[in-house]
């Protein structure tokens, strides 16, 4: 079949939406599927072109925003994302073939309604993929004006979800959400978790981290996008507050981007170090000496989206403090994993002492039973089947 993917972010991003979107391109081209992806030069997590022709095996890359220039204001920064792919998808597909099937991953969202009337021209079946749910955040703004655009994006969203054939959540509260909020018809919504990406390079992965990840030390670590639904600031004055109670540990953020560099800037603790993103053959390596990670959501937000990276924990048995919304869909997934705990509050001091302890225990031995919900097979059957015949 012809499948054609939406979405700003894609290889060779190294973490979030483009790593999922490469990945799923890669097993759809693997089953014998042409694959486009619209998609923008990369810019994520840095918010900086980085312009590239590189293309991904079996998959076509049709790039735009070459010349984009990003502000630091994070709200200045989504308007001209929003805009720029809105704009890219529009004309991208006004020459465009017609495919069997296209692929809307968001966010973004303003595309959705923009280009959906081409989409349904050119395709014969349209679809979603919701990673984030913006109105949910929108909720938490505080202030008239800021209130006035949570509105909007609220709108947007539902406009652009209830045009499309079938939407994909990748949590149930996500999809709860929408059919509650957004008058979505349950019979249109499905849910599928994200899904592990390393699990055949965690067999025999070389220590390539040992000279950052000390041995001896307490090595905890926070790897990833680091964006305000991760509670930054939060997870920061926890370092501090687990340094300052035990000598031997080391903290340390994996990432990059705005809030990566003013918590760098601003980071007066020798104990607490700041490392760029690793690269794709490394993350089997970081996961395997990370005493304890670190997967913070900030309060509130439980219902806008589900941790990509938490399937890749699950599967290299990595330990792992989940930091939720009490009653959240991901608390009560982590209860059914071994290695994985989950507080729901931000009461430093108590999370301290939490990690510190599960630092100290023993590596957990064998595969999670429940690791089987992380796997892209069933996302795959349900995409290719919506588009035949």
């Amino acid at each position: 079949m012809k499948i054609r993917i939406l979405s700003p972010f894609f290889s060779p991003e190294l973490i979030s939406t483009g790593r999922y979107n490469a990945f799923l391109s890669k097993v759809l081209a693997s089953r014998q599927h042409h694959i486009e992806i619209i998609c923008l030069h990369p810019i994520y997590p840095t918010w900086q072109v980085q312009p590239t022709h590189q293309q991904l095996e079996g998959a076509i890359a049709y790039r735009g925003g070459r010349y984009l220039i990003f502000p630091k204001n994070q709200y200045l920064r989504r308007i001209i994302l929003e805009i720029a792919f809105a704009s890219h998808a529009f004309f991208s597909m006004i020459s465009m073939p017609k495919v069997d099937l296209v692929i809307n991953v968001i966010p973004p969202s303003l595309f959705l309604p923009i280009a959906y009337p081409i989409q349904r021209l050119r395709a014969k079946k349209v679809v979603a993929i919701v990673h984030d749910l913006q109105g949910v955040y929108a909720e938490r703004s505080e202030g008239r004006s800021r209130n006035f655009v949570g509105k909007i994006i609220q709108w947007i969203e539902k406009t652009g979800l209830k045009r499309m054939d079938q939407v994909v959540f990748l949590s149930q509260e996500m999809k709860t959400y929408c059919v509650k909020n957004y008058g979505l018809r349950e019979e249109s919504c499905v849910v599928h978790y994200p899904f592990a990406t390393l699990k055949d390079q965690l067999t025999g992965c070389q220590d390539t981290l040992r000279e950052v990840l000390e041995f001896g030390k307490t090595n905890v670590v926070y790897s990833g996008a680091l964006g305000e639904k991760q509670n930054p600031d939060g997870v920061y004055s926890l370092m501090r507050k687990i340094c300052e109670m035990d000598d031997t540990v080391r903290c340390h953020f994996f990432s990059a981007g705005p809030i990566f560099e003013r918590l760098k800037v601003r980071n007066d603790c020798e104990k607490i170090m700041f490392h760029p993103l690793v690269p794709e053959q490394d993350l089997a390596s970081l996961y395997a000496l990370s005493d304890i990670q670190i997967v913070p959501q900030a309060p509130g937000t439980s219902k806008g989206s589900m941790p990509s990276k938490l399937p890749n924990l699950v599967a290299s048995r990595c330990k792992v403090l989940v930091v939720s919304d009490p009653g959240s869909e991901l608390s009560s997934i982590c209860l059914n994993i071994p290695s994985i705990h989950c507080e729901t509050h931000w009461d430093i001091p108590i999370l301290a002492n939490k990690i510190l302890e599960i630092a100290r225990q023993d590596a957990v031995d064998g595969e999670s039973s429940q690791f089987g919900m992380f796997s892209i097979e069933s996302l795959v059957t349900d995409l290719t089947t919506m588009a035949t015949p």
